[in-house]
């Protein structure tokens, strides 16, 4: 898995980019960005992303 379809998964399963902006405390834009780049920029958010959806913050990280 792609981590552009983990980084949608993720948010899908925290219940859509609108509810997962208000969970994280972030804008929309904020999550449309996280999908276009496939990759959660703010590892303090990825974490918070990570743990709300139980997936290793590596998935929603950009790959080294």
């Amino acid at each position: 898995m792609t981590n552009e379809n983990s980084v949608i998964k993720a948010i899908k399963d925290a219940g859509g980019p609108s509810r997962a902006a208000a969970k994280l405390r972030v804008s929309s834009r904020t999550i449309s960005n996280w999908q276009a780049q496939g990759y959660v920029p703010n590892y303090y958010r990825a974490e918070e992303l990570a743990a709300l959806v139980n997936v290793p913050i590596e998935t929603l990280r950009k790959p080294s």
